[in-house]
């Protein structure tokens, strides 16, 4: 069963979310430990793991990027509002096109199938939020303090910027290392678990 953390009342970005997961951690009385984050997600990890560089023994950073482009962070806003006036169910069409490759939608894998129903269930506020963080986040100097050892994942279809971010990052974070997740989309690790898998499994050893 999935739970949900009750939406806040208010706007947040990733430097709240950061404190947040460190407070967890804390009140878990968890000292060092592995972090992975998948988009959004990965600017929270890469943000936390350079604000707290200690605390990170290995780092995995899944299509995701410390800053958006000018583009993008425009359209956070459009695509919050439109969550909240019509919900997130009609952002669905869209978004499954960039999640995953047009093969995997044909074949309506149970990753497909799973990350649907996320994002019916998904609230339109909650969207919005979300969305308003990420036209905000910048963590470009945090990902220039992280030390621990990294492992960068992209699918081989995502979109220029997030191959761009990619790169910049691998170049950014000394000793890191950049792998293409053939075959896949923004939703990578989902759409090819397998390879996912083998890949963290090696990693993380």
């Amino acid at each position: 069963m999935r739970t949900a953390a009750p939406l806040p009342g208010h706007q947040y970005g990733v430097p709240e979310l950061t404190e947040q997961l460190h407070a967890v951690l804390q009140r878990e009385g968890l000292g060092k430990f592995h972090l992975m984050g998948i988009s959004l997600g990965g600017s929270i990890a890469q943000h936390f793991a350079g604000t707290y560089p200690s605390m990170i023994d290995k780092l995995v950073l899944a299509d995701c990027t410390p800053r958006y482009i000018d583009e993008a962070r425009a359209n956070w806003p459009i695509r919050a509002k439109a969550a909240r006036e019509n919900g997130v169910a009609s952002l669905i069409p869209m978004l499954m096109k960039v999640f995953f490759t047009q093969e995997s939608l044909d074949a309506n894998t149970p990753d497909v199938q799973f990350v649907r129903r996320t994002f019916e269930e998904c609230s339109g506020e909650g969207y919005g939020l979300a969305c308003e963080a990420l036209a905000t986040v910048d963590a470009r100097e945090q990902t220039k303090r992280i030390t621990a050892p990294t492992l960068i994942l992209c699918g081989s279809n995502e979109g220029q910027p997030f191959k761009d971010a990619a790169k910049w990052m691998n170049e950014t974070i000394p000793g890191s290392k950049a792998v293409e997740v053939p075959g896949a989309g923004h939703a990578s690790v989902r759409e090819r678990p397998a390879f996912a898998i083998e890949q963290l499994r090696a990693f993380l050893g």
